[in-house]
């Protein structure tokens, strides 16, 4: 390669540099602010970046607010992916049931990881019910783990009704993108009794509310049958 040529090693990682400082502050002002409270002008000011790199590595607002959405979920459902298999369910259905649904939770908020979720939390409570989101982001992205767990949740526990895994599991994945947010409102409502900060305490009531939901409603359990 030609010493003059545009495309070195220094160039690309550069780029890739500049590209993810771009996403980490896009990231941090779409989640406080949301997608029509942030100009790209203002995340280009931020990042300390001029306005055609954004163009550059994202073509438009859109598509960089699509690319801050998936950003770390392909990390995050690994990890899922790899914790829900570790998991082997017993004759006691609804101890399995916590510890799939746990699973699915602990890469959201596991204090332990290198990474601070914060601002990636509180993106997802603001647009997970957001119709505009959901074909190119959600479809893509999120829906192929979310079968799984369902799958999951099916190998364990048989239903009166068939559709009721799709709302309870729904209603779980609503109430764990508010839950995580981290918003304050419990503190308030509750007048400080409950604390939002505290991750592993708003996990285990959310698993307490998904799991009780499922076994008033479920037929039988599957026991040591259940998910791989």
């Amino acid at each position: 390669m030609s010493e003059g040529s545009k495309d070195t090693p220094r160039t690309r990682l550069d780029g890739e540099q500049t590209r993810r400082k771009i996403l980490r502050v896009a990231e941090r002002l779409f989640a406080r602010d949301g997608y029509e409270g942030v100009s790209v002008r203002r995340i280009t000011s931020e990042s300390g970046v001029e306005l055609s790199a954004v163009n550059y590595h994202f073509k438009s607002k859109e598509n960089l607010f699509h690319s801050v959405l998936a950003m770390r979920v392909d990390a995050i459902n690994r990890r899922r992916i790899a914790l829900i298999g570790a998991v082997r369910p017993s004759e006691d259905v609804e101890s399995s049931l916590r510890a799939i649904l746990d699973a699915f939770c602990l890469p959201f908020t596991d204090p332990s990881s290198t990474e601070d979720l914060s601002n990636y939390r509180q993106l997802l409570a603001h647009v997970i019910n957001t119709k505009r989101w959901q074909a190119k982001t959600f479809q893509h992205h999120f829906d192929p783990i979310v079968q799984m767990l369902i799958a999951n949740v099916r190998q364990l526990v048989e239903f009166e009704d068939e559709e009721d895994v799709y709302w309870y599991i729904s209603f779980f994945l609503g109430a764990l993108a508010n839950a995580f947010a981290e918003t304050g409102r419990v503190d308030r409502i509750s007048g400080g009794i409950c604390d939002s900060s505290d991750l592993d305490r708003v996990k285990d009531k959310l698993i307490d509310f998904t799991v009780g939901g499922l076994m008033r409603n479920c037929r039988a359990g599957k026991g040591s049958s259940g998910a791989a």
